[in-house]
Parts: structure tokens; C-alpha cells; sequence
């Protein structure tokens, strides 16, 4: 068993230079079946990802629960998963967003709660119970990705789109910038 300690070093611990913006080196060598691959990947997105899930899970078990659940479900659909981007972050955040309120909230359909969460976020700024320091560092490091990523992003956690749908509709635009 992994000491929850060394599993997630101080959240929110200051990272030195940039952060990292590109994983498709890395995700290439994990759809090749490369375990060591998802290793990389999870040193350097857990920080982040279960950061956000501290936020949204009152128990640390279930907090580190739904990021493993984050994790190797990138390692399970990792040849199935069309990334618009070069970052994995976006769909980490996503998909541990969504497990960790269908863990907050077991009686609700997670499209319905969703759609709720959603009307409050539409502003384009994260509603109030996303305004933690955890998701205020999210929107930091969301900042350094490229265009596509970053898009990807906010249109699941602020439009509400599921992931698929956000790199849908950033791979049409993509395909429309570079058809002008």
C-alpha cells in the first residue's frame, strides 16, 4: 500500500518553471503499452488532479479513490481517447471532476447535477464552489496549454460539454482555421 503522502505530495506545492504542456510523447508510448508511460503521466498530473478532488470529496480515501479512478481510466481507454491537444490534463480534470461528484452525489444523475453545476459556471469565470485554491491553480497551470487545450478544457468545466463533445467541436474549428 502506498502512503498517501508520498502518493500526493502537498497539492498545491509550488512546481519549479513551467508546467509541463506536452504529453504526447508520453501518451504515444502509453497506447503502445508502455506501464512506465502512465507512471510519468501520473507524477506529473496527480498534483493537480487530486487537488481538484480534495475540493470536491470530503474524505481523503475517496479523494484518492476517485484520482487513481482518474488514472486508470487514462491507462484502460488510453487507445480509444482522441486528444485535441498535446496535454492529458484537461481529460484528467474532467474525468476526475465527474467521479467525484457521481461519489458526492449517488442519488442524482450526474448529467442533471451537472447541468446544474453548469448554469452557475456559464459566466466564464468557475462558480464560487470552484473558486478554491485548488481550482484557481488549475486555471493557472490551464493557462500555460495550448490553444486547443485550453478550449477543451473550458468548454467541459465551464460549457458543460462532455470531453468527446469539447474535442468535437475544437477539431471543427481547428480544421476551420486552417481551411481559410
Amino acid at each position: 500500500m502506498v502512503d498517501s503522502a508520498q502518493a500526493f505530495p502537498s497539492a498545491w506545492g509550488r512546481w519549479s518553471g513551467d508546467y509541463p504542456r506536452d504529453d504526447t510523447a508520453l501518451l504515444d508510448r502509453l497506447r503502445a503499452g508502455d506501464d512506465s508511460a502512465l507512471s510519468a503521466l501520473h507524477e506529473r498530473h496527480v498534483r493537480v488532479v487530486h487537488g481538484i478532488v480534495t475540493d470536491l470529496v470530503a474524505a481523503q480515501p475517496d479523494a484518492e479513490e476517485v484520482t487513481h479512478d482518474a488514472f486508470l481510466t487514462l491507462w484502460r481507454k488510453s487507445r480509444r481517447i482522441t486528444f485535441v491537444g498535446a496535454s492529458c490534463l484537461p481529460w484528467l480534470v474532467v474525468t476526475a471532476d465527474t467521479r467525484a461528484r457521481e461519489l458526492a452525489h449517488p442519488d442524482r444523475s450526474s448529467r442533471r447535477h451537472r447541468a446544474a453545476v453548469d448554469t452557475l459556471d456559464r459566466a466564464g469565470e468557475l462558480a464560487d464552489s470552484r473558486g478554491s485554491d485548488g481550482w484557481r491553480e488549475v486555471q493557472r497551470i490551464v493557462a500555460t496549454l495550448s490553444w486547443p487545450d485550453r478550449e477543451v478544457f473550458r468548454l467541459c468545466a465551464v460549457d458543460g460539454l462532455s470531453y468527446r463533445q469539447a474535442v468535437r467541436r475544437v477539431s471543427d474549428s481547428v480544421g476551420d482555421r486552417r481551411g481559410r
